[in-house]
């Protein structure tokens, strides 16, 4: 028998199947059973419940093969407890060698009053499968009567692993199907995972909805079962040391086995009641009374609700929401969609202390008229629900020779005495001065004289402390092995031309002054070859000799646009400098003066399965960064149970929509871990 070989073209990548085509698997998994394929998925029903494949448009993932060794042993199963749970290295059914894990007989946690707190075990089998699994858990007690954490704010899930595209958001030709964890489920058979063809199957997916508590389950023979802790500590409970039994039984050929787990928590002071910075994610959902199925986009005002209060259950305290404000015939801006979710956003019990609003489109910015309008009648309506602030996105991640262009629309804002936040780079919002407030950007921007506090220098790095390869450098080097920092000194070495350059807040026709200090040099000739170069974006037209004799030089520049600075060396030339500093002579202007607050997105953005990764980026580093807010994309996107269906992008989830409430993730969870961990940072 031969099968035909069906390429199926994206923009960015082409899914190729290797040795059989989606219509193959889409029958051998169906049993013959009538099908329905719609795009990348197809779904049959069995009796009782529809099935939808998914997976089947892509190429194997090779990498992931079952491993004949099984470290169990003779031992019919095995418990193990994860010593830290928000590490990027996965625990897969078949992982022989689990890593950061211990033998033991508990689970430590340590919390706070009104927060949540995860811990993880994992369940391992033998020669035999594991049947009919249960998992319960007493209530927590402490040293006094009614020193006592119920069972009921404990919450035990377990994490399901199934097939995705890849890891990066973003398509690649290289991307590999792969087997990753992700899910945390109380019905672990609402996912069915086929590892022969290498697909996912969802139960219902019309309808999904995950069970209120969790429900027993098998686990096949030399297999891993990870399982998922949280507890929420009550507000009022006093601080000590609490713990509790879990309990585990299950069948293995038909005799019964029991096993148990302590479940310690120790209960600290907290001095913060929220955390030290703003944390909000862009969140899609419109609102639409008549849907009623588990999508990004379009909700009701029961999911709206369960999802803003997941939000909050895990730190956030913001959402930035996503509305497409329409016109009538005289020119009314139309909010009749965006008024229940700002009521359901009270009710969750967000702050008033500012809202956060966003129209990816920038309805009516090229008409001063409509667009007053439309920021004045949205002012009216938050302030009528007690927001103290309004924030107003503006066109998102533009350079600033695009982002000048909506300049009246930052006006008009300020004008009606509202904000304006935006996503962008370090350079365009350094000119977005006075016009934008709240600039987003990317986690690894240094912020060091974002608003020029060490005297109006606009270099990164200028004084050379970071060397290069370092985030907070800012340079990019066309020959590192030749110009280079080192020993907090800008170096270049005698072999070839080599240039030194970074971006800059320049603008055209402003008039600048370089100033830097030679510590190594010879001579100031031009053909010692050190100068501020043109051409590859440079903000000068022609080249400009730099003197190399020791001692500090000033030279002065007018921009011609753009916005590099741009260091030339022959490869004659050798030097050491240091205390690289630019500055603008112009005065600036008085919308230029004031501050702007500096939020992080992006590296990563969210719906990556790397708990570490998020733990270690969003926790207590950004405080310690200077960052004073988090703003990223997003809660869910596209149609998020499908990592198939868009041409370009994985889908970003941090949470999985179903009729319901929100099915959550590890990433999510680590979110969650990762203002915890900021918290305790600033209260210590």
């Amino acid at each position: 028998m031969s099968f035909l070989i069906i390429p199926i073209h994206f923009s960015r990548t082409v899914y190729c199947l290797d040795n059989y085509n989606a219509n193959y698997v889409y029958q051998k998994i169906s049993n013959g059973r009538p099908l329905t394929i719609k795009n990348t998925s197809a779904s049959y029903h069995d009796g009782e419940a529809e099935w939808t494949i998914l997976g089947a448009v892509q190429e194997n993932e090779l990498v992931n093969q079952e491993k004949e060794e099984w470290s169990v042993g003779d031992n019919p199963f095995e418990v193990v407890v994860i010593k830290d749970c928000f590490s990027d290295k996965a625990i897969l059914p078949y992982s022989n060698i689990i890593h950061n894990s211990a033998i033991s007989k508990s689970l430590d946690i340590k919390t706070s009053p009104g927060l949540y707190s995860s811990a993880s075990f994992v369940l391992r089998s033998g020669e035999g499968a594991l049947e009919d699994v249960h998992i319960t858990v007493s209530d927590l007690h402490g040293n006094g009567e009614d020193s006592v954490i119920r069972a009921e704010n404990v919450d035990i899930r377990g994490v399901k692993c199934w097939y995705q595209s890849g890891l990066n958001l973003r398509r690649t030709i290289h991307d590999k199907k792969r087997l990753t964890p992700e899910l945390l489920l109380h019905d672990l058979n609402l996912v069915k995972v086929d590892h022969t063809y290498k697909v996912n199957l969802i139960r219902n997916l019309k309808t999904i909805r995950d069970a209120e508590k969790l429900l027993p389950f098998s686990i096949p023979a030399k297999s891993n079962q990870q399982i998922w802790i949280t507890v929420h500590t009550p507000a009022d409970v006093h601080p000590g040391k609490f713990s509790s039994v879990i309990m585990v039984s299950f069948t293995i050929a038909d005799k019964k086995y029991t096993t148990t787990l302590k479940l310690n928590a120790e209960v600290i002071p907290s001095r913060l009641a929220n955390p030290p910075i703003e944390y909000a994610l862009f969140y899609l959902a419109y609102y639409d009374p008549m849907e009623n199925s588990p999508v990004s986009r379009f909700k009701n005002g029961v999911q709206i609700l369960a999802e803003l209060k997941d939000m909050r259950e895990h730190g956030l305290t913001n959402v930035a929401f996503n509305h497409r404000c329409t016109f009538s015939k005289d020119g009314e801006p139309h909010f009749s969609n965006l008024e229940p979710v700002v009521r359901l956003f009270r009710e969750a019990g967000f702050s008033t202390k500012r809202f956060l609003y966003v129209d990816w489109q920038m309805s009516g910015w090229d008409n001063a008229i409509l667009y007053r309008k439309k920021i004045s009648r949205l002012k009216d309506l938050v302030s009528r629900y007690g927001f103290e602030e309004l924030l107003v996105y503006n066109k998102d991640e533009q350079p600033y020779e695009s982002l000048i262009q909506y300049r009246n629309t930052f006006k008009i804002a300020h004008e009606l005495g509202v904000k304006n936040f935006v996503a962008t780079d370090r350079s365009t919002a350094m000119n977005m001065r006075g016009l934008l407030d709240y600039a987003i950007l990317p986690r690894d921007t240094p912020l060091r004289g974002l608003n020029l506090e060490d005297g109006g220098n606009l270099v990164l790095n200028g004084d050379m402390k970071i060397p290069l390869e370092q985030k907070g450098a800012g340079w990019i080097s066309s020959n590192k092995n030749l110009f280079f920092i080192e020993r907090d000194r800008l170096v270049k070495k005698r072999g070839e031309y080599a240039y030194f350059a970074q971006t800059l807040p320049i603008r055209e026709g402003n008039t600048y002054i370089l100033e830097y200090t030679v510590l190594k040099g010879h001579g100031s000739l031009p053909d010692m070859g050190l100068f501020l170069a043109a051409g590859g974006g440079s903000c000068v037209d022609k080249d400009i000799p730099m003197p190399t004799t020791k001692g500090v030089h000033q030279i002065c520049f007018t921009s011609n646009g753009n916005r590099r600075l741009r260091i030339g060396a022959s490869s004659r030339a050798e030097f050491e400098l240091s205390n690289i500093r630019v500055r603008e002579v112009t005065e600036h202007g008085k919308e230029n003066s004031p501050m702007i607050i500096p939020w992080a997105y992006n590296d990563p953005q969210a719906g990556m399965e790397l708990p570490g990764t998020y733990v270690h980026a969003y926790g207590e580093s950004i405080v310690h960064d200077g960052y004073k807010g988090v703003c990223i994309f997003t809660y869910q996107s596209g149609g998020c149970w499908d990592d198939w269906g868009d041409q370009e992008w994985r889908p970003h989830c941090m949470t999985y929509a179903t009729v319901g409430a929100p099915i959550s993730t590890i990433q999510w969870e680590a979110w969650r871990e990762a203002i915890n961990r900021a918290m305790h940072a600033v209260s210590q």
